[in-house]
Parts: C-alpha cells; sequence; structure tokens
C-alpha cells in the first residue's frame, strides 16, 4: 500500500465509524512511514482531516494546541528517546486515565524501541483501550514486536519504492512465480532449479525479493492502485496477502540470523502453498 492508500483508507473508515481501536503501520522506511502515520493520527482529531485525505490543516484549534503541546487529546509515546522504558508507558497510562469527552490518540512511532518491561506494559493499554482513544502505531521490524501487541493490532505495510529495488533479473523464476495454478507444485526442489548460486542464503534472499515483488503488485492490484498482473498470489484477498507479504518479511529477517536456510525455506514453502491461513 503507497501512503495515498493508506491515507484514503483510514478516510473512508472514519467515514464509516468502521475504525480498529489500534493499528500499526510497518515498513522500511521510517521518516515516510512516520510522518503518514502522524498525519494520520492528527487528521483524527481534526474537524478538516478526512476532507483533507487525512491529513491536519494545521489551523484549527485541535491542531494548533497539539502544535503548543497542550493538546489533552493527542498523546506521543517517546518521542526524542533511543528507547521506550516502562516508565515513559506508565506516564502515558497515567495521562490516559484522566477522564476525557471525545476523541483521543496515542500515537507510538517505533515500537521495536519497547524494552520488554515496557512492552507488557504497553500491551495492557492495547487490551484495555478507553473510550474513543485510538492507537497509531509504527515500526520497522515486527520480529522485535512481541507477538501478542502485533496481534493486538490492525497491520498495514506502507510502501516506499525506493526501500523496495527491483529484485535480480530471473525469468525462470518470475514464469513460476506469475502462473497461479502453480502455487501448489512449489517445493525446495524446483525452487533450487530456479534460484541459481552457491551461498544458499542468497538464493534465499533473492527467492523473498521475487516473493515480496509479487505480493506487492497483488497488493496494489486489490487496492485499485494499478491493473491486475497474474501472480501466484492471485487466489489471495487483501487480508491474505498482507498476512503473506508478513510471513515473507519475517523471513527475510531470519535470514541472517542463526536459522537454517532449508528450515526458512520449508517454512515459507508451507505458507505459500496453504496461503495466509
Amino acid at each position: 500500500m503507497n501512503a495515498a492508500f493508506v491515507r484514503d483508507y483510514f478516510a473512508r473508515a472514519l467515514a464509516a465509524d468502521r475504525l480498529a481501536h489500534a493499528y500499526l503501520l510497518w515498513g522500511p522506511a521510517p521518516e515516510e512511514r512516520d510522518r503518514v502515520a502522524r498525519d494520520i493520527a492528527l487528521a483524527f482529531l481534526c474537524p478538516e482531516g478526512p476532507a483533507r485525505g487525512m491529513a491536519p490543516c494545521g489551523a484549527c484549534r485541535p491542531c494548533r494546541a497539539v502544535a503548543r503541546g497542550a493538546s489533552p487529546a493527542f498523546f506521543e509515546l517517546a518521542a526524542n528517546r533511543a528507547a521506550i522504558d516502562i516508565d515513559a508507558v506508565r506516564e502515558l497510562i497515567g495521562a490516559l486515565a484522566i477522564a476525557h469527552n471525545g476523541r483521543r490518540v496515542v500515537f507510538a512511532p517505533r515500537l521495536e524501541r519497547l524494552t520488554l518491561p515496557a512492552a507488557h506494559a504497553f500491551l495492557k493499554t492495547l487490551e484495555e483501550p478507553g473510550g474513543a482513544t485510538l492507537y497509531l502505531c509504527t515500526t520497522g521490524n515486527l520480529g522485535a514486536l512481541l507477538p501478542t501487541i502485533v496481534s493486538r493490532c490492525h497491520r498495514l505495510p506502507l510502501y516506499a519504492a525506493e526501500a523496495y529495488p527491483p529484485p535480480p533479473e530471473n525469468p525462470d523464476l518470475e514464469r513460476i512465480l506469475a502462473d497461479p495454478a502453480r502455487r501448489d507444485e512449489l517445493d525446495s526442489d524446483v525452487l533450487a532449479d530456479y534460484a541459481p548460486g552457491e551461498d544458499r542464503r542468497e538464493r534465499l534472499r533473492a527467492l523473498c525479493a521475487h516473493l515480496a515483488a509479487h505480493a506487492r503488485r497483488r497488493t496494489a492490484a486489490l487496492c485499485g492502485e494499478t491493473p491486475a498482473a497474474p501472480t501466484i498470489f492471485d487466489a489471495l484477498d487483501l487480508r491474505g496477502v498482507l498476512h503473506m507479504t508478513e510471513r515473507i518479511v519475517a523471513a527475510a529477517a531470519d535470514i541472517d540470523a542463526n536459522i537454517h536456510p532449508d528450515l526458512i525455506l520449508e517454512c515459507l514453502l508451507i505458507r505459500l502453498r496453504r496461503g495466509a491461513a
């Protein structure tokens, strides 16, 4: 999903009164990701925000209060700290305990900064949201978060083209991945024939890059950003392809960890054959 679609997604959900209580925007481009999330958080409070494509006007009373740091409805978690410790989360919990009429929003960028005690404390706030409070969180590394935090949030990937260079050229592998009927045929032996290279980790890295490109292509088509093009993900709906994207990203992150590449590949292939279920 690009930034324009993410903004439109929130505008439509807000207009239909179908917002979830917590969202997690994830992707590798921190400046754009956090800027978009903060704009959406501010637009949630701004009367003109939805009409402006989930961008705050900057001139209304709520916008001016946020700019002065005097808003009782906007909370930013540990904005300028290298780590989010438990004291920062306790401060947030205390502020949210104060009675407030109307909307409130918590902007929590770069959640991978949470220490373990802070993560457990923050999880409790997600499990027990109060009133009309919206949580807008971001991360560049889903694997660094408590799985329970990830599961409590509605997750949206934010793709920045410059953060995803095209995968290495491999026409034979592309022919497989562009054929929806061949998803069930995928196995490690088949892929080994179409992912040349001596280094298993580099071969797996190239495969993840190709799979991620196809997942983004399917997401873009489902979001109406580009015309549909055949991929092995054609049977998946938007929720399914977003979950599959998370699996591919996690597999790519595991390549540099102390995990055998054959195990990473087999787990990934099981997901590909079964879909995102």
